[in-house]
């Protein structure tokens, strides 16, 4: 695991969010980073990835606009350094971001959908989704 101190991350926030807990559990990302989780206040817990975690918590409180700018600036680099090393053109890339990621993310989520409700979304009532906000 990458090292993080775990402790000095008490009292930090993500977002607007106060962190009151921070442990180590077992679990990596996708691509095999150490995750953590972080108790907010709210009791709210979440499982994040230790670089996330390094890059976007501060001393203070921000806005959705600042953390959402602190997220994409851990993304664009490694973004960026994947197409150079796979020497993709601008074109590829255009075609890339505006075609074949949006559709594989709608896949994603549609075939996740799928699985929670145990039927296609187009199956899905406005009851079955009411039923699980009241929850």
């Amino acid at each position: 695991m990458e090292k993080l101190n775990l402790e000095e991350l008490v009292g930090k926030f993500i977002g607007e969010s106060k962190i009151l807990s921070a442990r180590e559990v077992d679990e990596k990302t996708f691509l095999g980073v150490d995750k953590i989780e972080v108790t907010l206040d709210g009791g709210v817990k979440k499982l994040l990835p230790v670089d996330m975690v390094n890059c976007t918590t501060s001393i203070v409180a921000v806005d959705f606009t600042q953390q959402v700018e602190k997220r994409l600036g851990y993304v664009l680099p490694k973004l960026i350094g994947i197409f150079t090393d796979s020497e993709l053109t601008k074109d590829e890339i255009s075609y890339l971001l505006n075609g074949r990621i949006q559709n594989l993310v709608a896949e994603l989520y549609s075939e996740a959908v799928d699985k929670l409700f145990g039927k296609k979304q187009y199956d899905v009532t406005l009851q079955e989704i009411d039923n699980i906000l009241k929850k």
